[in-house]
């Protein structure tokens, strides 16, 4: 005997386990992109942190750029008027001369250590080598105290700002012939 009922059942049956069957896959689906779109956007916040970082990191570049005159002219004044000391003989322009020298040293100090608190820091050249994406060859010298291509002088400091460049060591390189 054939029961209409049972055979009703299994069509059933079969229907719903292959809705099942769809369902489970559009639900994977899903989750999947679900992964997919919040891997990326944790991805574009890091980037933005990164990038906001770095736009706050870099603000006071041209700033701190023009402050680099300032430092030039106070160190330029500091050694003229070191200069100056040795030719003068009368002991009260000595000592004015000496404070005149500590307070523009005092100054140079604090200009220079509220820079380097924004990431400023000055390139050193003293007994360096010759580094073209540092420094700028002004002038070429051939002495053969000092080896090939090393810095005899420094005619203007350098500075790199957070890790990059800002300006670049005007310096005399020694060329050995």
């Amino acid at each position: 005997m054939y029961n209409i009922n049972n055979k009703f059942s299994c069509s059933l049956l079969e229907v719903l386990l292959h809705d099942k069957k769809l369902l489970n896959d559009t639900l994977n689906l899903h989750k999947n992109q679900y992964r997919s779109l919040y891997a990326d956007f944790e991805n574009f916040k890091r980037h933005k942190r990164k990038e906001i970082a770095n736009t706050i990191k870099n603000a006071n570049k041209e700033l701190i750029y023009h402050f680099l005159n300032i430092i030039d002219n106070l160190e330029s004044a500091l050694k003229s008027l070191d200069e100056e000391k040795v030719s003068i003989s009368e002991k009260e322009d000595t000592v004015v001369i000496n404070n005149i020298v500590d307070g523009f040293s005092l100054i140079l100090k604090n200009i220079q250590h509220i820079l380097s608190n924004y990431g400023l820091k000055p390139i050193d050249t003293k007994g360096k080598l010759f580094d073209p994406s540092i420094h700028e060859a002004i002038k070429n010298v051939s002495d053969c105290e000092y080896d090939n291509e090393m810095i005899v002088e420094e005619y203007q400091k350098g500075y790199t700002l957070n890790g990059n460049l800002l300006r670049a060591s005007k310096v005399v390189v020694n060329i050995n012939k």
